[in-house]
């Protein structure tokens, strides 16, 4: 790659990460407005704890993500861990019989953040990883629950294509 290759793929990627912090904006405020309007924790400190470890980290994630020096891959690995964190936690923080995962659509930042920075590899790993604990932490399987996980194993990979695609043109 040329140096001027190398600049634009930086610009692309740049474009892509400040796009998906408008985007874990709205996914945060959805899962915010979504849990206080449901109230459904069995146990209710718990959840509003995770609530606030999504609002920190999502301020957290903003202002790391926003400079490409930053984007190493402990910040990734760290983001895909505390997503699976707060999926694992939601049988115990809302029931063991619940129906919409603890951070809900705010699981997308961190798949999406995997595919901007590492092309539809990162985006199919992020989603194995994102899917296969949603399935693990359910009682049971559904079409609902397929077609959520179906959605995160076709959306991380063609973002991260997309991206890829992108960089060289």
């Amino acid at each position: 790659m040329t140096g001027a290759s190398v600049r634009a793929a930086v610009a692309v990627e740049n474009r892509m990460f400040r796009a998906l912090a408008v985007l874990r904006i709205v996914v945060l405020v959805n899962a915010v407005a979504l849990i206080a309007y449901r109230d459904n924790f069995d146990h209710p400190t718990a959840g509003w704890f995770c609530v606030a470890i999504m609002i920190g980290w999502t301020t957290y994630a903003l202002v790391s993500y926003a400079k490409p020096i930053r984007r190493t891959p402990r910040l990734l690995v760290a983001d895909l861990a505390i997503t699976v964190g707060l999926l694992v936690a939601t049988p115990f923080v809302k029931g063991e019989w619940f129906n919409a995962t603890l951070p809900g659509f705010w699981v997308m930042g961190a798949l999406l953040a995997w595919a901007v920075r590492y092309g539809w590899r990162g985006g199919l790993v992020a989603a194995v990883v994102l899917g296969g604990t949603d399935l693990l932490i359910r009682p049971d399987f559904d079409q609902g629950n397929y077609g959520y996980v179906f959605l995160i194993l076709l959306g991380g990979p063609i973002v991260g294509y997309l991206v890829e695609s992108l960089q060289q043109m």
